[in-house]
C-alpha cells in the first residue's frame, strides 16, 4: 500500500523510526527538522560512524620543580637541571622540534611561622607576637613532548627522570595525520544513513530518491588521555610500564533524502 505523501510524513516516519529503532535496539535517534521547515516528501536520517586504530605518536609533558631561598639560586638550579632534562630527551632519540616548552614560572609562596613570645619586664604573663612574613622561590619549567617511537615511550620517561625531571602532567596517545581516519569515520556514518533512510521509505512503499542535503559534524579526537602523573619522585629506579590501547575517531552526519515516487 502507497501512503499519500503530506506535509505531516516528516513526523509520521519519525515515529516509525523510532519505534524500528526501539524494537531493533538501534541507538541512533531519528532527528526531523522543527514542524516549520519540515520538507514535503522527504526522510531526514541520522548516522554515525567509528574507526578505531592502533596510535602512533605520544605525548607527554613534563619539566622540573625546583624551591629555594632566593630567586638566583631556584633559577641557576632550574635551568642546570632542565638543561640535563633536555640533553637526556635527545640522547633517547627526541628531536629537538618535538620539543617546547611550554609552561616557564617564577614565584614567591609565603610561609608563616608560628607567633613566638615577646618577654615582658612588667611581671605580665608574655605576649605573642607574630613574626614576619618567610618564604621561598618556586621555578618551574616543563617542555611538551612528542615521541614517534611508541616503543621508546617508557625508556624515554625514565631517561628524563633520571636525568632530573621531577614533575610530569599526562601522556596521550593518538594518530600523528589524523585526516584518512576522519574520512573513513564520516563515509561509515553516511552508509549507515542512507541504510536507514532506504528501510523508512521502503516501509512506506516508495524508494529512496537523491540527497537534499548533508550535515556533518565531527564527533571525536584521535587524541585521548592515558596516564596522569605529578611529582614524579627523583632518583627512582625506571621501568615505567606504559600501554598505548587503541584511539578511536568517531563522525556523525544528518542526511536529507527525497522520496521517489
Amino acid at each position: 500500500m502507497n501512503f499519500p505523501f503530506r506535509s505531516t510524513l516528516a513526523p509520521t516516519l519519525a515515529a516509525m523510526a523510532l519505534a524500528l529503532g526501539a524494537g531493533a535496539g538501534c541507538t541512533h535517534v531519528f532527528n526531523a527538522p522543527p514542524s516549520a521547515q519540515v520538507l514535503v516528501d522527504t526522510i531526514t536520517v541520522t548516522g554515525r560512524g567509528e574507526v578505531s586504530r592502533a596510535p602512533d605518536i605520544a605525548q607527554t609533558t613534563l619539566g622540573v620543580e625546583i624551591t629555594a631561598a632566593s630567586v638566583q639560586e631556584a633559577t641557576r638550579l632550574a635551568n642546570q637541571r632542565m638543561n640535563d632534562v633536555l640533553a637526556a630527551l635527545e640522547k633517547a632519540g627526541i628531536d629537538k622540534s618535538d620539543i617546547q616548552t611550554r609552561n616557564l614560572n617564577i614565584g614567591f609562596e609565603r610561609t608563616y611561622p608560628p607567633p613566638t613570645p615577646t618577654p615582658r619586664t612588667d611581671g605580665q604573663p608574655e605576649a605573642a607576637q607574630p613574626e614576619k612574613p618567610a618564604g621561598f622561590y618556586r621555578v618551574t619549567n616543563m617542555v611538551e613532548v612528542k615521541i614517534r617511537d611508541l616503543t621508546k615511550v617508557g625508556p624515554v620517561l625514565d631517561a628524563a627522570v633520571k636525568a632530573g625531571a621531577n614533575a610530569a602532567y599526562g601522556i596521550s596517545f593518538g594518530i600523528d595525520k589524523p585526516e584518512s581516519l576522519e574520512a573513513e569515520a564520516r563515509a561509515k556514518a553516511v552508509e549507515q544513513a542512507r541504510a536507514q533512510a532506504d528501510q523508512l521509505a521502503k516501509l512506506a512503499g516508495h524508494s529512496l530518491g537523491d540527497v537534499v542535503a548533508i550535515n556533518a559534524e565531527y564527533m571525536g579526537g584521535p587524541i585521548r588521555p592515558m596516564m596522569m602523573a605529578k611529582e614524579v619522585a627523583y632518583g627512582y629506579d625506571g621501568g615505567t610500564p606504559v600501554s598505548a590501547g587503541e584511539v578511536s575517531v568517531s563522525a556523525q552526519v544528518q542526511v536529507i533524502f527525497r522520496i521517489a515516487r
